[in-house]
């Protein structure tokens, strides 16, 4: 079972790359296959193994010879870092696939939003299921989660400078999960580590910017509590 969760977390890893890579290059990361970013070739079964194929490649690509990014076995392995450590917790193969899936999305879209500022409704869809998994809602939590919703859709229609709806609905979800107390601290850290992104850059405040990463910290922090 060790050994299956390696391999899953792997696969996992590689197969999350790619979605980032195809989301952001606007191609369907369901029905297309994976070619090399370069000379766009389809590559062939045995160049997909996560970190085994980039190390007998000597990290190119097999048809130009071009350099692949070290970006994707980095994703491989701290997927398997990642679901090493939940396993070091829980002790427990099903929480720790569960939490495992859910640390890749929360990745996976604070990549996407920060190189896109777009939110794939399909991962937070995912995200949702794994959160239902992970925590059954009650009706209080459920109370919660449309609270919350109401909220932050106020703030958005009277100021969408603030948020965008895919921070919404990623916070919302997020409510399902964690208890009100821990929800607002979270969001509170979130806030302050983007002004200081904002004021470490010297952005104009009025730019936007990619809040996800910084609400995955918060979040993370606050269930690391």
């Amino acid at each position: 079972m060790y050994t299956f969760l390696l391999i899953f977390s792997a696969c996992l890893g590689s197969f999350s790359s790619a979605c980032i890579y195809r989301y952001i290059h606007n191609e369907d990361f369901i029905t297309d296959r994976s070619r090399c970013p370069h000379c766009h070739h389809t590559l062939a079964w045995w160049h997909l193994f996560p970190i085994v194929s980039y190390m007998i490649l000597r990290g190119k690509c097999y048809y130009c010879h071009k350099r692949i990014s070290y970006v994707y076995p980095l994703n491989e392995c701290l997927h398997m870092l990642l679901f090493v450590t939940i396993f070091a917790f829980t002790h427990d193969y099903p929480t720790s696939l569960l939490w495992g899936i859910y640390g890749s999305m929360c990745l996976n879209l604070s990549i996407i939003d920060g190189k896109t500022q777009l939110v794939p409704t399909s991962l937070l869809l995912i995200l949702l299921i794994v959160i239902v998994s992970i925590h059954h809602p009650t009706m209080e939590t459920i109370s919660l989660a449309c609270f919350t919703f109401s909220i932050l859709c106020l703030l958005y229609l009277f100021n969408k400078h603030s948020m965008g709806f895919g921070d919404v609905l990623y916070i919302t979800i997020h409510s399902l999960l964690l208890t009100p107390s821990k929800l607002c601290k979270a969001i509170f850290i979130s806030c302050i580590l983007a002004i200081c992104f904002l004021l470490s850059k010297k952005r104009n405040q009025f730019a936007p910017i990619p809040f996800i990463p910084f609400l995955t910290i918060g979040f993370c922090i606050l269930l690391m509590h």
